[in-house]
């Protein structure tokens, strides 16, 4: 478990556990161990009271992220996936994820998914300034798994369009900073870890990264790509 006891690196150790449960499914001391994880999880940072989640653990506060709120929604969907506890609930918590991020009050990503195009608010928390690529990449694939998108008039393409346009408007890798704000060193600087869950976004919106894989492979390990 993370030493602060943040709620996304702690739905990373849920969604590992998953995996290694569907690796050695007749091992009683692993399944044992994920329980105790998952059950962990969901009463330390979800709030069944209020029906929202938290960003820390111990004080049952903190201002929620929008990684936080992604990394959730992809937790409970793997313990729908492996089928612990009730699959009602854990989907029912991976809405008020979803909720948390899509809302007006909250991050406001239904905005930035529809057509009108509402940049999302602080992605980062409240109390942090800026938007990266990496954050928002990581809440659009929560979002297009769990397919969360279309009720409100917002839709993947839309989401994928918009992320190309602030981050990657000439096509190739997503920079680091959207378009129009000052960017480190001499090129637009991109982070391999962004470009992997921006990968995995684009399949999960229905669409092909077959070219983007063969940029970034082009590009790997050149100045202007940071192996984080």
């Amino acid at each position: 478990p993370d030493a602060t006891c943040r709620c996304s690196a702690n739905a990373a150790a849920v969604i590992l556990h998953t995996f290694l449960l569907e690796e050695s499914p007749n091992d009683a001391a692993v399944a044992a161990r994920a329980a105790a994880v998952f059950d962990t999880f969901t009463a330390s940072f979800f709030d069944s009271d209020t029906m929202r989640w938290t960003r820390e653990a111990v004080s049952g506060g903190g201002e929620l992220r929008a990684a936080d709120a992604a990394a959730a929604v992809l937790a409970c969907l793997r313990l729908v996936k492996v089928g612990h506890g009730n699959p009602a609930i854990s989907r029912a918590m991976a809405s008020c994820a979803a909720d948390a991020l899509l809302r007006d009050t909250g991050f406001g990503y239904s905005g930035y998914a529809s057509p009108s195009y509402t940049p999302p608010r602080n992605p980062l928390g409240a109390s942090t300034a800026g938007r990266n690529s990496w954050h928002d990449a990581f809440v659009a694939l929560a979002l297009l798994v769990g397919d969360a998108l279309g009720a409100g008039g917002d839709s993947a393409d839309a989401l994928l369009d918009h992320l190309e346009a602030d981050y990657a408007p000439d096509g190739g890798l997503l920079a680091h900073l959207p378009v129009g704000l000052p960017q480190s060193g001499t090129e637009r600087c991109a982070y391999t870890s962004t470009q992997a869950i921006w990968t995995a976004a684009l399949r999960a919106g229905g669409r092909s990264s077959d070219a983007f894989c063969a940029e970034l492979q082009a590009r790997w390990g050149g100045a202007a790509l940071l192996p984080v």
